[in-house]
């Protein structure tokens, strides 16, 4: 069924007076920094299914769309199971118990299978590989769940798998139902080949046509905005992602909306991280009321990547480790989260950190080609950090090759920031200062690789400043400065008071350097601070702490 799908898949083989946010963020914020005139959820009452309020289970909309489109015992099943259930992860769960111990339809154990795949839940998902015999349905699911635990599946294979399934299911709808599912968690390790191209447009022709593929609208639209976050255009990132919003919460689908709330809070911190913590809150409070573990897992992913952005690296560091520590608590198998506490610890330049965290991942990421490049960049920067530069060199060339591949033009500003540090610490300041300066053209507004550029442009200029040299207004310091302190970034404006106080020991200014590093001293009392003190003895060893 399904045919011009089918057809295509076979046709291939800050301030010092501001508190820092910190770890202790979740205690102080409350819901202060949400924007009250903003309608993040809506009025759930208005949505296609407010005749099924009397129901326990959320979302609705996820487990009934498909009601429509199945026989009479599936949609039965589903029905009696979902007024049984408390939400929808306690719905998931009753229903692989259900297909495990009775004798069910191949159609219902697809439904069991998508609904533990669509919540990640791995504890679920691990019961279907151990099935005697995978039935051709949810072959194609176990096959995305293989390679984004990192093996390497030629692509060849999992095209039949998805033509041999969309073959038999029943309708067009369900077949579409099970592509667009696949090609959910399949997005972010395999390419947009000719025939995802080709099948994805013919998608989009029959959700414009065709009133009953309306629901498939956001997960379309979501797609679209996952490749343009890839092309790095944030601004039109963040309107079809707010779509994707209004569309999920349209359907009453409520573990898309909580997704959409976790992409915006991703890509809006650049220029509003209180609205950006404002979507992570509402996030929770869906993840809370459906029993998505893996999304509240995720929270703890932004919340350290907002202090990473705001130059809280210790708090950046304890998130991100508790993201992963969440994630493996529930049987996440995702080797790749250990990589982002290894960023981290390489912006500290605790080089053996970063190394043990990214060796965690080593062979782990290997099938996810649109992922595997950070991998390479992570052990780049920790053998820049440990002095090893041939080696350095070596992983930077292996990631540029698959930053290329990937399409992620994060992973390619990652790899000239790192081209960047390395010319720098070779003592190629011209180089460098070029790479920089080419760098910080290219990245938005607020980005953490531009806060970076501008330190390490600072740093420069302080390193080679002579006292013939007359400190000039519109010298890279003074602009990072500003910067910072416009955008309340406060370990970058204490990371730029550290540069500054090297520059005045250069000009003679003993008490005023003096002065500036008590201040940063008082600002590293803080625990999502506490790497300031390392900075201070790195870059000022004459200055007594």
């Amino acid at each position: 069924m399904f045919s011009i799908v089918a057809n295509a898949l076979a046709s291939e083989h800050t301030h010092f007076h501001v508190k820092p946010i910190g770890i202790y963020l979740a205690d102080e914020i409350g819901g202060a920094l949400i924007d009250q005139n903003t309608d993040v959820l809506g009025p759930l009452i208005q949505t296609t299914f407010a005749n099924l309020r009397s129901l326990r289970v959320k979302p609705l909309g996820t487990i009934i769309m498909c009601f429509p489109h199945v026989d009479e015992e599936t949609k039965s099943v589903l029905q009696s199971v979902m007024e049984e259930a408390e939400n929808y992860a306690d719905f998931t769960e009753r229903l692989c118990d259900k297909v495990f111990s009775e004798q069910v339809s191949l159609e219902l154990q697809y439904f069991a299978c998508y609904h533990a795949y669509n919540l990640e839940n791995f504890a679920q998902i691990d019961r279907f590989f151990k099935l005697d015999e995978i039935s051709v349905y949810i072959e194609p699911l176990l096959l995305a769940i293989r390679v984004y635990k990192g093996e390497p599946i030629d692509l060849n294979v999992i095209n039949e798998s998805l033509t041999k399934a969309m073959e038999v299911f029943p309708n067009d709808w369900l077949a579409c139902h099970l592509y667009l599912a696949w090609r959910r968690m399949a997005i972010s390790f395999i390419p947009d080949t000719d025939t995802v191209i080709k099948t994805m447009e013919a998608i989009g022709e029959r959700i414009k046509k065709d009133k009953d593929f309306e629901c498939f609208e956001s997960l379309f639209i979501g797609f679209k905005a996952y490749r343009i976050i890839m092309e790095g255009n944030l601004t039109e990132a963040v309107h079809l992602v707010k779509k994707v919003l209004s569309l999920a919460r349209k359907h009453d689908e409520l573990l898309l909306a909580a997704d959409a709330l976790y992409f915006l809070a991703d890509i809006i911190m650049y220029e509003d991280v209180s609205q950006a913590i404002g979507f992570i809150l509402e996030q929770k409070k869906l993840c809370e009321q459906i029993g998505y573990e893996y999304g509240l897992a995720r929270n703890s992913g932004s919340l350290g990547r907002i202090m990473t952005l705001r130059g809280e690296y210790d708090a950046g560091i304890s998130y991100q480790l508790d993201y992963s520590k969440a994630s493996e608590s529930i049987g996440h198998p995702d080797a790749y989260l250990n990589l982002r506490p290894a960023f981290v610890y390489n912006l500290i330049r605790n080089g053996r950190k970063a190394l043990e965290h990214s060796e965690v991942a080593k062979g782990k990421t290997d099938g996810r080609k649109r992922t595997v490049a950070y991998y390479y960049l992570q052990l780049a920067y920790a053998m820049i950090n440990l002095g090893n530069e041939k080696e350095a060199l070596n992983h930077l060339d292996t990631a540029k090759q698959l930053a290329v591949q990937s399409g992620w033009q994060a992973y390619l500003d990652l790899h000239q920031l790192l081209e960047g540090i390395m010319e720098k610490e070779s003592g190629d300041f011209q180089s460098a200062t070029d790479t920089f300066e080419s760098l910080i053209k290219r990245c938005s507004e607020g980005h953490l690789y531009k806060n970076l550029c501008f330190f390490h442009l600072s740093d420069i200029e302080v390193e080679t400043y002579s006292s013939e040299q007359v400190v000039l207004s519109e010298s890279w310091l003074h602009r990072f400065e500003i910067y910072v302190e416009e955008r309340d970034y406060p370990g970058f404006v204490a990371q730029a008071k550290i540069l500054k106080a090297k520059l005045l020991l250069k000009q003679g200014e003993h008490e005023k350097s003096q002065a500036l590093v008590n201040e940063v001293l008082k600002v590293a009392e803080s625990p999502s601070m506490k790497y300031l003190r390392e900075m201070i003895a790195l870059y000022l060893p004459e200055i007594s702490s």
